[in-house]
């Protein structure tokens, strides 16, 4: 009865807003002039990113006007589902899939927080004939905001300038807490700039990148001895949690500068600096002997308070040439890597690395290239890449052996000390799609087979290891979308099985479906903008990954069986002139199957609740 309840008065709250919208979307078609023109827009002002320029695709995109798939704004939803995290927006993450590494060399081997950083490759460089400004405020349920605002305009026609600002705030999920008891707070900002010199010869490119990433860690729900795992653990607010006074923290840092000269079509020539600073911090303070330690284990140094610490940086310098030969495209380079890890309890570790590489690319027509690439480091580590495209069919090859980050081979903190010796892993991984497009039928089958040799991962003892076999993943899956006139239904299904005597420490669910039915049209002569629907995902039983707020990693447990878990999003997309608004009910099912779930083990997932944002956009 109190689901039915509640189920009518979020319903009611939509079709208010709903109406709202539409009253104002028949008075504005009513009052503009059919001959009122607006000079400046989302053709006016478009964006790029640095590899079409590195790699001679000069193509300008245009501003996403367009309302669809909008609700899909927590971390889950942004990566198609595809990832785990802690029940929460803004908590760390992993991908459900192996992702190729980006980097050959040493890393710090922290990469929970990745997603929240703008790496040089997702960064856009605009071209705005005006002043563009866009504003996002996302209001979801049970004390959880994301707010973002981006601004770029050019100086003159060949000099643009802009920034971006996101701020995320969750309140905690889990446990007895108030309004305003923070689960997340983090805040992110970046400038950036382009230049292209009048004969265009010059172009430059550059960034100033900083989040800061701040985890109020609640360690999960601690079960009581009459809890029936995991029936009896979605409580959420009367659940008991096992830290109160700890906190994860990363600050990253990159500053980015790209620019390169023409002597001819044939030759150009390009440098790339890059320098990182990132830290990382797990703090507690106070330190109970009781409850904490009784969670976090015993502590190896200090017995009032933790702050494990740790730095990484990098300066990177890269320097070659590329061109155009007809329908050629090829480049070389060189690069130095300085890298320093300095942690609070070890000494520093410097080194040096040298790459030298090349890639060419071989353009047919628009929509069919073929192309590789390949870096070679000075200890043997190599990175290779071989891809295709056209209109039926894309794929591609990719190879990569790489060193395992600092944090899995040294580490000395206030619970744990380890000092390894790891060898390079090795990957390689095949993916291939086919593609089929009639009036009402999209149909996109595809496979991707990944083999890993001595991987490395945390084990169930929450300690770094490396397999000494090898591991095979195979992944075939579909994309098939219906379309019935304004009616949709987009569906990925994705099957994964894995083999290898190694495959025990990679967890990924058997089955991962996404299915999104909805209605999509522009209505009151195009006007107003309107996306509804029913957004579900499921994925099988497996024994997820547990984390570790010490390392801030993701680590083996057969304990917790993360069972097959169903969620439903009920949403409105709507858009009307420049304003974009998204109402959300998120996990409408709950109540339905079962009454929660979790997608790492002691963190429940999201429960039921109502979301709500806005989207601006200004272009004068």
């Amino acid at each position: 009865m109190h689901n039915c309840v509640f189920l009518r008065v979020i319903f009611k709250r939509l079709f208010l807003l709903f109406g709202f919208f539409c009253l104002a979307a028949v008075g504005q078609a009513q009052i503009l002039d059919d001959s009122t023109k607006l000079v400046y827009g989302p053709t006016t002002t478009r964006y790029f990113y640095q590899d079409n320029i590195k790699y001679n695709q000069p193509i300008a995109l245009p501003i996403d006007t367009l309302v669809k798939n909008m609700h899909r704004w927590t971390n889950i939803n942004r990566f198609d589902n595809k990832v785990q995290d802690l029940g929460n927006v803004g908590t760390p993450t992993r991908f459900l899939y192996f992702q190729m590494p980006e980097v050959t060399g040493l890393s710090s081997g922290y990469s929970t927080f990745d997603i929240y950083f703008k790496s040089p490759k997702d960064f856009r460089y605009y071209d705005s004939k005006s002043p563009y400004t866009e504003v996002n405020a996302l209001i979801g349920g049970l004390g959880r905001s994301i707010a973002d605002v981006r601004f770029a305009r050019n100086v003159n026609p060949n000099w643009n300038v802009g920034f971006d600002f996101v701020q995320y705030n969750t309140d905690k999920q889990l446990g007895p807490a108030s309004r305003g008891d923070r689960n997340v707070s983090s805040t992110g900002y970046d400038f950036h700039t382009n230049y292209k010199s009048k004969n265009g010869k010059y172009v430059a490119l550059g960034h100033l990148s900083r989040n800061y990433q701040r985890v109020f860690e609640t360690g999960g729900i601690k079960p009581l001895p009459e809890d029936e795992i995991p029936a009896d653990l979605f409580e959420y607010r009367n659940e008991v949690r096992n830290l109160d006074n700890s906190q994860s923290r990363q600050l990253k840092i990159n500053h980015h500068i790209y620019h390169q000269y023409s002597l001819a079509k044939a030759l150009q020539v390009y440098h790339e600096m890059d320098r990182t600073n990132e830290r990382n911090y797990f703090y507690v303070y106070p330190l109970s002997t009781t409850t904490d330690t009784e969670y976090l284990g015993q502590p190896l140094i200090r017995n009032d308070s933790t702050l494990d610490s740790n730095i990484f940086k990098v300066f990177q310098n890269e320097v070659g040439v590329k061109g155009d030969v007809g329908p050629v495209f090829y480049s070389g380079f060189v690069k130095k890597r300085d890298v320093l890890y300095d942690h609070k309890y070890i000494s520093d570790q410097r080194a040096t690395e040298y790459y030298a590489g090349g890639s060419v690319r071989i353009d047919f027509a628009d929509d069919f290239y073929v192309g590789g690439r390949i870096e070679v480091q000075d200890n043997g580590n190599n990175s290779i890449k071989a891809e295709l495209q056209n209109k039926w069919l894309s794929g591609y090859y990719q190879r990569a052996s790489y060193t395992p980050g600092f944090l899995y081979q040294r580490f000395f903190g206030n619970y744990y000390q380890w000092d390894n010796s790891m060898v390079a892993v090795n990957a390689d991984k095949i993916y291939a799609q086919a593609s089929l497009r009639l009036p009402m039928l999209t149909f996109e089958p595809n496979v991707t087979l990944t083999n890993l040799l001595r991987p490395v991962y945390f084990n169930e003892e929450k300690q770094p290891d490396q397999a000494s076999g090898a591991v095979q993943i195979l992944s075939p899956g579909t994309k098939l979308n219906f379309t019935f006139g304004a009616f949709h239904w987009d569906n990925e299904v994705i099957y994964t099985q894995l083999a290898g005597t190694s495959q025990d420490v990679v967890r990924i669910p058997d089955w991962f479906v996404n299915s999104n039915f909805y209605f999509y049209k522009d209505l009151f002569d195009s006007k107003m903008e309107l996306q509804a629907g029913v957004d579900a995902h499921y994925r099988s039983a497996y024994y997820a990954n547990g984390y570790d707020p010490i390392t801030q990693q993701f680590h083996l447990q057969n304990d917790f069986l993360c069972n097959e878990v169903i969620w439903t999003d009920i949403y409105v997309n709507f858009k009307i002139s420049r304003v974009l608004v998204l109402a959300k009910f998120t996990h409408a099912n709950m109540g339905r199957q079962g009454e929660g779930y979790f997608l790492t083990p002691y963190y429940a997932g999201q429960r039921r609740t109502f979301d709500i944002g806005v989207k601006w956009q200004f272009f004068d």
